[in-house]
C-alpha cells in the first residue's frame, strides 16, 4: 500500500469520543520524551526478547490500547500541536525504512499524542505496531483511524491483514471485502481476500477473488491455485525409515546420518540460535555460534555468545564464549552468525550487544590455522541493531579479493580487510531477518522478510552500494507464527533462506516456512521451496517438500545449503509425530534433514532426531512466561567431505542444548553390497545377510547402505528384490 500524508480531520465528537470512551483498557503506558527508548531502572532480560519488549513498553508510552479503540493516555494529554505531529509522523517513516523498530513506535506514538484527531497518526501507528507483532495493539488503532475516516481504505486493508496475522480469518476477509466494495482495483485487496476465504473454506468465493487479482495484474502466491482446486503443490518426496539403535540412522539410501553430538559443552542453563559453518576439506574444520546462558543465573539473564570448533569434521568439540570489546559489553549479547572465506580459509563468528548506549554488531576472525579467534571488533555502534548475519565470499570485479557482509536490520556492513574495518551500513530495504549470500562472481544477494509478508530479495552486483529489490514469493500466511497457531507458548520468527550454487552463479534456491491449510481448526504449515535460474529476476511456482503424517504436523524454522556437487541440503524442525491441537501448551518436536540431487525437482528426507523435545522445557525463565527456542537454526554442507551438519536445538538434557549429526554422502551402487564399489558374486553373501537379518548386516557393514539391495526402488530389501539383484550380479 501506498503511504501517503493525509490531510487533517478534525472532529470534536469523535475526539471527545477518544478520550472519554467507556471501554476498559488492556494497556495503559506513558508518554516518552524522544525517540530514543530509554528506561527507568536496569532491565533484567533473560532473552534478547525481554529486552527489545522492555524498550517496545517504553516506546507505546502515552497511547491507551483498548478492545474497541487506541486514544491518548490522560496523564500525556497536551493539547493539539500539528507540527510536533507532522514532525514525528515523518521521523516514523525515517525510522520504519531503516528498520529501527522501537524507535518507529516511539515516533508515531508522539504523532498520535500530539494530534489524535488525524486518521494517518493511528495508521502509520498500526503499521509500526504490528511489525512488532503488536497484533491486538495495531489493531486497537487501525479502529481508531477509521472511527476519525471510515473511508480510509488503505486503515481497513491493514485491518484485514491484522486480522489474517492472528488467524482471524473470517474477519480478516469481511474488512477486505469492504475494501474491494470501495476501491475495486485494488488488485492486493483481491489477493489477500482469496487467500482469506481459501482458509475459510470458501473456495468459490476464492477462485473469484484469485481470478480479479490475476486480471488487475497483482501478486498473488504461487501455491494459491492449486490450493483452491484442492491440491497441495508438492514435490516428489520420499521419506526415508530410521532406525533408532545407537541413535544412529542406518539403512538410508545415499546418506549416513551419525548420532547426535552435543556441541555446547561448557553450558550448563541454556542455548539456542545457533549458526554452523564448515571449509572444503576432506576432514573440515567446523564452526558454530549460538546464544549461551552459562553465565546466567536464568533469572540475570546473562546472555552471551558461544562459540564451538571441530577439527575433526564435528565429530568432537571444544568451546568458548566470544564478547564484544570490554567497553561495548553488556547484560545481552546474542544473534548468533558465522561465515567462512574458501580463498583464505578464514572463519568468522559475530553477534549484537543489546545495549541501549553501548551497543553494536560485533565479529571476531579466526585464522585458517589458528586454535582460537581473535579478539572481537565491533563493525557497527549502535543501540538498534537486531538480526544479524553474516556472509564472505569473493568481492565483485575484483579477483582474488574477499569481502565480508553483515546484513541486520538497519542496513549492510561491508569490510574489504577480513573483519578488521568495516563500512556501512547502507540501506538495504524495509524488513526483517536479512541472510546475505555471495555467489562465485561476486554478486550479492540479501533475502529477506519485506514489510507486506512476502519474500524479498535484494541484488547487488556493487558489494552492496546499490541494490534491486524484487520478489521471491508473495506468501499465503503474511504474519508470524505464535501461541494459537502452532502448538506451544514459543514464538516462531518467520526467516526466509536462500542458497546459492557454489560453481553456477545464476542458480539461487530459496525455502521458507507457509500456511497450507487449516485442517480441523488446526493451522498446517509446510516448507516451500522455490528456484531461480537466472539469478533471481524469476522463479518458479513455489512447491511443498516435506511429507506429512495422517495427523496435522508443522515445519518451520528451514534453512538450505547448496554444496559444490549441486546437492541442496535443508533442515526443518516439525511435529508430525506427535499430533497436539494448535492451542497445547507444548509442542514436541524433531529435527528433519532433506536433500535433493536435482535442483530441487525431488527430495528425500529422514528424522535424524532419535526422540522429540519438549518445547516448553527451555531451561529459561522469560519475563513473558513463554518458551523460548530460538528464531532460527542451521546446516552447513560441503563437497571437498561430502558432509552435512545440521545444527539445532534440543533438551534432551533437561534443558536447551546445542546439537549436531554428522551425515556423510553415500555413493554407492545399487547390487554393491559390500561397499567394494564394484558388483560382484562377492555382493551375494550380503546380500542375503540384509534380506534375512537387516540388523547383523548393519553391524557387519557399518559403512555400507541397505538400501544398495533395494534393486526396486520401494525402500526396502525384500524378497521381490531378489530377481534384479541376480541380474545385476551376472549382467543379464
Amino acid at each position: 500500500m501506498r503511504v501517503t500524508l493525509p490531510a487533517i480531520i478534525v472532529g470534536s465528537a469523535l475526539f471527545a469520543l477518544l478520550q472519554f470512551g467507556a471501554v476498559q483498557p488492556f494497556r495503559s503506558l506513558h508518554v516518552p520524551n524522544n525517540d530514543v527508548v530509554e528506561t527507568d531502572q536496569p532491565l533484567l532480560a533473560r532473552s534478547p526478547g525481554d529486552l527489545k519488549r522492555a524498550r517496545l513498553a517504553n516506546a507505546m508510552n502515552g497511547v491507551v490500547y483498548t478492545n474497541e479503540r487506541a486514544f491518548v493516555a490522560e496523564d500525556a494529554r497536551r493539547g493539539r500541536d500539528p507540527d510536533a505531529a507532522s514532525a514525528a509522523y515523518e521521523r516514523g517513516w525515517l525510522h520504519w525504512y531503516r528498520n529501527e523498530s522501537t524507535a518507529m513506535v516511539a515516533a508515531f506514538t508522539q504523532a498520535v499524542v500530539s494530534d489524535d484527531g488525524e486518521a494517518g497518526h493511528f495508521r502509520a501507528l498500526g503499521r509500526a505496531l504490528l511489525r512488532v507483532k503488536k497484533t491486538e495493539e495495531a489493531i486497537a488503532a487501525f479502529r481508531s483511524a477509521l472511527i476519525l475516516d471510515d473511508s480510509d481504505m488503505e486503515a481497513r486493508y491493514w485491518l484485514a491483514e491484522a486480522h489474517g496475522r492472528r488467524s482471524a480469518f473470517a474477519t480478516a476477509a469481511a474488512e477486505l471485502e469492504a475494501v474491494v466494495a470501495q476501491a475495486p482495483s485494488n488488485g492486493e485487496a483481491w489477493s489477500r481476500l482469496a487467500v482469506y476465504r481459501y482458509y475459510i473454506e470458501d473456495l468459490p468465493g476464492a477462485q473469484a477473488a484469485l481470478e480479479r487479482a490475476e486480471a488487475l495484474d497483482a501478486p498473488v502466491p504461487g501455491a494459491l491455485s492449486s490450493l483452491i482446486a484442492g491440491e497441495v503443490p508438492r514435490a516428489d518426496v520420499r521419506t526415508l525409515d530410521r532406525s533408532n539403535a545407537g541413535g544412529a540412522a542406518q539403512g538410508l539410501s545415499n546418506v549416513n546420518v551419525g548420532p547426535a553430538i552435543r556441541i555446547d559443552t561448557g553450558g550448563t542453563f541454556g542455548a539456542n540460535e545457533p549458526s554452523i559453518i564448515m571449509d572444503e576439506a576432506a576432514t573440515p574444520t567446523v564452526v558454530a555460534g549460538w546464544n549461551d546462558y552459562r553465565e546466567s543465573d536464568k533469572l540475570g539473564g546473562q546472555i552471551r555468545i558461544g562459540a564451538g570448533i571441530s577439527e575433526d569434521g564435528g565429530q568432537t568439540w571444544t568451546d568458548t564464549i566470544v564478547r564484544p570489546p570490554a567497553d561495548r559489553q553488556g547484560r545481552v549479547e546474542g544473534d548468533p552468525m558465522t561465515a567462512y572465506d574458501p580463498l583464505t580459509g578464514n572463519f568468522w563468528v559475530g553477534g549484537i550487544s543489546f545495549d541501549d548506549s553501548r551497543g553494536g554488531v560485533f565479529v571476531a576472525r579466526k585464522d585458517p590455522n589458528a586454535a582460537a579467534f581473535e579478539p572481537a571488533v565491533m563493525a557497527a555502534l549502535t543501540g538498534f541493531a537486531d538480526k544479524g548475519l553474516m556472509a564472505a565470499g569473493r568481492a565483485p570485479g575484483i579477483f582474488p579479493s574477499t569481502n565480508l557482509y553483515v546484513a541486520y536490520n538497519q542496513g549492510l556492513l561491508t569490510s574489504g580487510n577480513f573483519g578488521a574495518t568495516w563500512n556501512g551500513p547502507t540501506p538495504i530495504d524495509a524488513g526483517s531477518s536479512f541472510l546475505p549470500r555471495v555467489a562465485s562472481d561476486g554478486t550479492l544477494h540479501i533475502v529477506y522478510r519485506a514489510t507486506n509478508g512476502t519474500v524479498g530479495l535484494a541484488t547487488s552486483s556493487d558489494a552492496g552500494a546499490m541494490f534491486t529489490n524484487r520478489t521471491v514469493a508473495p506468501r499465503m500466511f503474511t504474519g508470524q507464527r505464535s501461541s494459537g497457531s502452532i502448538p506451544g507458548t514459543f514464538r516462531v520468527s518467520v526467516g526466509m533462506n536462500l542458497a546459492i550454487d557454489p560453481i553456477s552463479p545464476l542458480l539461487l534456491y530459496s525455502v521458507w516456512s507457509d500456511l497450507t491449510n487449516v485442517i480441523g481448526a488446526n493451522a498446517n504449515f509446510d516448507i516451500y521451496f522455490a528456484r531461480s535460474e537466472d539469478g533471481g529476476a524469476t522463479w518458479t511456482s513455489p512447491v511443498v517438500i516435506n511429507n506429512e503424517s495422517l495427523a496435522v504436523g508443522d515445519q518451520w524454522f528451514p534453512w538450505i545449503e547448496a554444496d559444490g556437487d549441486g546437492r541442496l541440503h535443508v533442515m526443518y524442525y516439525d511435529t508430525r509425530h506427535v499430533f497436539q491441537p494448535d492451542n497445547a501448551p507444548e509442542a514436541f518436536i524433531h529435527t528433519y534433514y532433506n536433500y535433493s540431487d536435482d535442483r530441487g525437482d525431488s527430495w528425500t528426507e529422514v528424522r535424524i532426531t532419535a526422540e522429540p523435545f519438549n518445547s516448553e522445557l527451555d531451561g529459561l525463565d522469560t519475563s513473558s512466561g513463554n518458551a523460548f527456542i530460538g528464531d532460527y537454526q542451521t546446516i552447513t554442507a560441503s563437497s571437498g567431505s561430502g558432509l552435512a551438519i545440521p545444527c539445532y536445538l534440543s533438551n534432551e538434557n533437561g534443558d536447551s542444548d546445542i546439537f549436531v549429526n554428522v551425515i556423510q554422502r553415500v555413493d554407492q551402487l545399487i547390487g554393491d553390497m559390500n561397499c567394494d564399489g564394484v558388483v560382484s558374486v562377492g555382493d551375494i553373501n550380503p546380500f542375503v545377510l540384509a534380506l534375512t537379518d537387516p540388523i547383523a548386516y548393519a553391524s557387519q557393514f557399518p559403512d555400507c547402505d541397505i538400501l544398495a539391495g533395494d534393486c526396486t526402488g520401494d525402500d526396502k530389501v525384500r524378497v521381490g528384490d531378489i530377481n534384479c539383484f541376480v541380474a545385476l550380479v551376472t549382467g543379464g
